[in-house]
């Protein structure tokens, strides 16, 4: 999700023609809306098309993250890039990369760049942060280079170079907390960070930490669940949306809701998340809504 002037933009995997569990890459979509209510399919802006090496049977790519390039004028996708078999062997994640898109537009036609281990780790579930001086940061699962079983507990933290294309420093945050799927939010000086556990498609409770000092630490150890029952709605997080309001700033948590059996029939969680002082919890609204120009929310 990226707001440019007074659009928002979202970006996913297209898992339209995934019918059953497994998830090899079509297409990465982009929907904007202005009231977030309404959305339009603006492009599909990553296909099999956009560069030959994309044209695999075999590849996934997932959880698409955008931002902003002032410097450059781009705009830079992360995901996670994989293969669902190699060496003949099927199980999936069998590369456990990053890779790198750009555009000139925001829903334009994005161009393949490079996929690769950052830092020479392991590379899965991932998320980007850019803070208001424009320094970024690319955070994702990781470990040691190889696959083997437990070599994805950890959670690193890479800075992006100046052109956001490639990573400068490595910072381990999260040391084998076995987390995936993050989402950050920044409020008075505090970050926080939450994710899921690793259960494969099966949903967990998600759960945050704490940090008063930068992305990359120092965290606090103790994670602290959002109270959302035992599954968070049957979601895992994807992204935490602001919406900076003239009464107030309102944090809407965003899951995906994974039917692992038939893919394309995965759909959405959004609830706004609330904090008494001392903790954030999530409580689930059967409908709810949000005035955009004061942040206020209205559960009735």
């Amino acid at each position: 999700m990226i707001k440019v002037c007074d659009t928002w933009y979202w970006f996913g995997e297209d898992k339209t023609l995934n019918t059953n569990g497994t998830g090899n890459f079509h297409a990465i979509g982009c929907y904007a809306s202005k009231d977030l209510v309404t959305w339009e399919h603006r492009n599909s802006v990553v296909t099999t098309s956009t560069n030959p090496v994309l044209n695999n049977v075999n590849l996934i790519i997932e959880r698409p993250k955008v931002i902003y390039n002032a410097s450059t004028k781009l705009y830079v996708m992360w995901a996670h890039w994989d293969m669902e078999s190699c060496s003949g062997v099927s199980g999936g994640y069998c590369d456990s990369e990053a890779v790198v898109f750009t555009s000139p537009t925001v829903d334009g036609n994005y161009t393949y760049v490079n996929h690769f281990q950052p830092g020479t780790n392991g590379s899965r579930d991932c998320a980007l942060w850019q803070e208001p001086d424009g320094s970024a940061y690319f955070i994702s699962t990781g470990g040691p280079g190889g696959n083997a079983a437990g070599d994805f507990r950890d959670t690193e933290v890479y800075q992006l170079s100046s052109d956001y294309l490639s990573v400068q420093n490595t910072t381990k945050i999260w040391a084998s907390d076995t987390r995936e799927a993050y989402a950050f939010w920044k409020v008075g000086g505090k970050y926080y960070g939450v994710s899921s556990g690793q259960t494969g498609w099966a949903p967990n409770e998600a759960a945050y930490l704490t940090s008063t000092g930068s992305i990359d630490g120092p965290w606090n150890n103790t994670f602290a669940p959002l109270g959302a029952n035992n599954s968070t709605w049957s979601s895992q997080p994807t992204y935490v949306i602001p919406i900076v309001g003239s009464q107030t700033t309102t944090y809407i948590y965003a899951g995906d809701i994974w039917n692992s059996n038939n893919l394309s029939l995965s759909t959405y969680l959004w609830l706004p998340l609330t904090f008494d002082g001392t903790t954030w919890h999530l409580s689930y609204y059967a409908q709810w809504s949000i005035n955009l120009a004061t942040g206020v929310v209205s559960t009735n």
